[in-house]
């Protein structure tokens, strides 16, 4: 039996892409507070003009990861 493939969703470049980014980098800076070292919008969102599917990637650089074990 053949298995439907998934249907994946692209969207236009949505300019308010970053500005999502932004909040959502504060509210995980504020909670994660110094084990946060870095955050960065990475991924097909992060690139202005660019079609995507409509979901940010976020990458953390933390210095502690046993805290979220």
């Amino acid at each position: 039996m053949k298995k439907d493939p998934k249907e994946i969703k692209l969207f236009p470049y949505n300019p308010k892409w970053p500005k999502m980014f932004d909040v959502e980098a504060k509210d995980i800076k504020e909670y994660l507070k110094e084990t946060c070292l870095e955050i960065h919008h990475i991924g097909s969102t992060s690139i202005p003009g660019m079609t995507a599917k409509d979901n940010l990637d976020i990458l953390l650089v933390v210095n502690d990861l046993k805290r979220f074990s």
